[in-house]
């Protein structure tokens, strides 16, 4: 029978790195050794730099954004860069990102 594929969790990933450097698993993150904080420490860095690169799968073109009743663009906080195509807006283009 096949293994259904699911995403990896963060332990599960912290124990893949400490496999490579011959440690032992962890079994908890709760309150975790210096090799397992440093580990998750790292995997949390890299997961930031791969997931703010433009991937396919994180990048999405033509996202309806909508005026609120002020006239105003809320950026969800989920977004991290908003990049807008001044010819498909007659070139007219008055942008300030606040709060953020």
């Amino acid at each position: 029978m096949e293994t259904p594929i699911a995403p990896t969790t963060e332990l599960e990933a912290v124990n893949e790195m400490l496999g490579a450097i011959g440690n032992t698993p962890a079994t908890s993150l709760e309150a975790p050794s210096v090799d397992v904080q440093q580990a998750q420490d790292l995997l949390r860095q890299i997961s930031i730099q791969v997931q703010s690169a433009s991937w396919n799968f994180n990048s999405e073109y033509d996202y309806p954004f909508l005026p609120n009743e002020d006239g105003e663009i809320v950026v969800p906080d989920n977004i991290q860069t908003v990049i807008v195509d001044p010819q498909k807006n007659n070139g007219c283009l008055d942008i300030v990102v606040r709060g953020s």
